[in-house]
């Protein structure tokens, strides 16, 4: 939120010097985000933060180096961001990406649950295992907190700058499946916790899916054959097939993502 924000910005005076004074008083100065330019305030300083550490790595270096040994000497409990602030650092050393451990939604999932990620909304994940089905997309930006390229400016200006909690999405259930509706026309995911030997008849509706066994075995059947598919293997299920069968192979989990209809 905004007022998360604020706070980091008064909590970690490394953060709030690299990104500038002036940037920090009119976040002082702000009432919320409705306030008349809170979110290009916002934008200045995700643009501060980030083109800085193009141009000004040593100091952003420094901040950082800083930032975890007062950390490190705190005499009090860390919260889970500050920890993972540490964590990372190791690895990480210098990476601007750590600055945005404090500023982003730390959200937990546990087993069965999901989250919708809209475009334009920066994310990075920590740590454990997930299914991450992408609308269709060009590439994907990354800015930090990865050995892969980075394209700083691009994500500087693709950004929406949308503040707001992460919802976290328990699925519903139907037809023996957990299915997470999205808000997005392009795709849905649906997980399959089958019980040994259970099978299911599916309909395409004329729109391909893709899936993929997480656990255990399972055995598609359509008009042109049968296919095994064991865990860490996909197929894809054309939009030509308008039926096929999935059997479980002993007690499977399988996801499938498609076109909702």
């Amino acid at each position: 939120s905004f007022a998360d924000l604020q706070q980091a910005l008064e909590d970690y005076p490394e953060l709030s010097a690299f990104v500038g004074a002036e940037i920090h008083r009119r976040f002082r100065a702000a009432r919320g985000p409705a306030a008349d330019g809170a979110r290009e305030l916002v934008r200045q300083m995700s643009s501060a933060r980030m083109v800085g550490s193009l141009t000004r790595g040593p100091e952003l270096e420094r901040a950082l180096a800083a930032l975890a040994a007062r950390l490190q000497a705190a005499h009090r409990p860390l919260s889970q961001a500050e920890q993972l602030f540490l964590d990372l650092s190791e690895p990480y050393p210098g990476d601007v990406g750590l600055f945005s451990v404090l500023l982003f939604n730390l959200v937990r999932l546990k087993p069965g649950q999901g989250i919708f990620i809209d475009a334009g909304i920066p994310h990075a994940y920590m740590g454990g295992n997930m299914i991450e089905c992408m609308a269709a997309s060009d590439n994907v930006v990354r800015a930090g907190l990865t050995p892969k390229y980075k394209d700083v400016e691009t994500l500087v200006r693709i950004l929406t700058y949308d503040l707001g909690p992460a919802p976290v999405l328990e699925g519903c259930v139907e037809g023996g499946c957990v299915t997470y509706p999205t808000p997005t026309r392009e795709f849905q995911v649906s997980c399959w916790e089958a019980a040994p030997g259970a099978d299911r008849s599916e309909r395409t509706g004329g729109r391909p899916r893709i899936l993929l066994v997480t656990g255990g075995e399972a055995l598609a059947r359509g008009a042109a054959g049968e296919l095994r598919l064991r865990r860490g293997q996909s197929a894809l299920i054309p939009a030509v097939l308008e039926e096929y069968t999935l059997q479980a192979a002993g007690k499977a989990q399988l996801f499938t993502a498609q076109v909702p209809g």
